[in-house]
This record gives structure tokens, sequence and C-alpha cells, in this order.
């Protein structure tokens, strides 16, 4: 994208199919029908697509699961095209009216300093000193700004109802040690948009 007119153009496309090969049209409908829950879940879904990780079908006694071999980490996520994230962002963005998306994250994560845990509380993903699960996250616009996608922690784990049917808890998969001694999602993705002009907030 050379501009932000080129991106918008983009977006009005019929098919929205990114130089990866990545589709977002699924993505689009969610947003534009305010689905945000599934939209969130085919975030994740999308960047895993856009870093190559494989996926496999798994089984449960709930039921069949299309889910990655491994969680996507914090670092690999640094691999993900400039135009991925661009096409990402401007989605969510445009269906929440600017109030989601991952340069809004970006600008409120260095608004607190780079300090994830004041990060965390200002978006709304920890209440009272607790990390909410996925469960207990807000799935309208009246949530906090800045609250979703939900790329909580150093990994992201799979999607579509996989979180419900293995009962997965935000603390036991994603945040690890208390101390975040690797990168998390955010600053990773902090250092990215920085880096990409269309992204400057």
């Amino acid at each position: 994208f050379k501009d932000q007119k080129s991106v918008n153009d983009f977006l009005n496309r019929d098919k929205l199919i990114s130089d990866k090969g990545v589709s977002y049209s699924k993505l689009r409908q969610l947003l534009e029908a305010q689905s945000w829950l599934e939209a969130d879940q085919e975030t994740i879904r999308l960047l895993y697509k856009a870093t190559d990780k494989p996926e496999f079908t798994s089984t449960s006694h709930f039921s069949v699961v299309k889910i990655p071999n491994e969680a996507l980490s914090s670092t690999e996520l640094k691999r993900i095209s400039d135009n991925d994230l661009i096409i990402l962002d401007n989605l969510w963005k445009k269906y929440s009216h600017n109030k989601f998306g991952l340069s809004t994250q970006a600008r409120i994560y260095e608004q607190e300093g780079e300090d994830y845990y004041a990060f965390a509380n200002r978006v709304g993903w920890r209440k009272n000193g607790r990390w909410l699960g996925y469960n207990d996250l807000t799935w309208h616009l009246d949530a906090p700004i800045g609250h979703l996608p939900w790329l909580q922690g150093k990994k992201a784990y799979p999607t579509e109802k996989q979180m419900r049917d293995f009962h997965f808890s935000a603390w036991t998969l994603n945040l690890g040690d208390k101390h975040f001694a690797e990168d998390t999602f955010i600053s990773v993705l902090q250092q990215k948009v920085i880096s990409i002009p269309l992204l400057q907030f």
C-alpha cells in the first residue's frame, strides 16, 4: 500500500486477499455485522495463516476443531507482513469507529509507558488486579477502547470454540510468568506499528 487511499480501495474490493494469499473477506463480514467474538477468533486464525503456522484437526468429546500445531509466539508475530497488519488494523478500526484495532492498542501501550499491566488495566483485560479469561471479555462496542482484538500475553492459542471446548484459561495459556521476561504481543505490535508509516497513530 502506498497511501491510505490505496488501503481504502483494497478494503472495498469484493474479495480481500493479501499479497500473501490470506483472505480477509470473512473477517470483514464479521466486523460489519459487529460479531466481535467471531471476528476476534477469525483474527487469531488469520494471524496463524499470515505467519505460515500449520494447523491440524483435533477431536475432543465436545467437537472436532481445526487448531494450530502449537501456540503462535510473540516472536513469530514479527514475521507478519506490513500489508497484512495494515489490513487487519484498518478493518478493525473501520467497523469499530476507531475504538478497536492494533494501532489503537499500540498507542495505548505507548501512552502507558510500555507498562503491560497498566495497558491491560486500561483496555479492560484486567479488573481489580485479576486477569479476565476469554469468556469474561466484553463482546460489544461499549467495551473499553483497545479492548479488541484480544492478543494477550506472549502466545496466542487457537480459535473456533477451542477456548470454550477445552476450557483454557488466559492465565495458564497466555501469561506465563508474571514478570513477562519475553516480549508480549502488544510490545511486538507496538514495535512493528511504529515502523509502518500507514499505521502511525
